[in-house]
């Protein structure tokens, strides 16, 4: 079974792996929050290097989106590309900090 395509989300170095393997076998990748910076971490050289591998790219800000470009790549940005993350954060329903706690 071949993937149509695969699917990044941020910057985590454990994803260059399956990155390599779908650019070597001419998988579409899509990248999500690419072009954001984390100081004084690797996380930005992974993620510079997930963003050059990939063929999508979907940006949390427009920030983000303009350091993708100056990568030399195309970045989709806007209210469609907002981080997922945060979506599905503000559609959940999230323990209180007490019942957290507890738990």
């Amino acid at each position: 079974m071949r993937p149509d395509i695969l699917l990044l989300v941020a910057d985590r170095y454990e994803m260059l792996a399956p990155a390599a393997v779908a650019l070597a076998l001419r998988i579409p990748i899509a990248h999500i929050e690419g072009g954001e910076i984390s100081a004084g971490a690797i996380d930005d050289a992974v993620r510079n290097a997930l963003t050059k591998m990939a063929h999508l790219h979907f940006t949390s800000t427009f920030a983000a989106r303009d350091r993708i470009i100056a990568m030399g790549e195309v970045a989709l940005a806007g209210d469609a590309c907002r981080c997922a993350v945060a979506g599905h954060l503000r559609k959940s329903n999230l323990l209180s900090r007490n019942k957290w706690q507890r738990n």
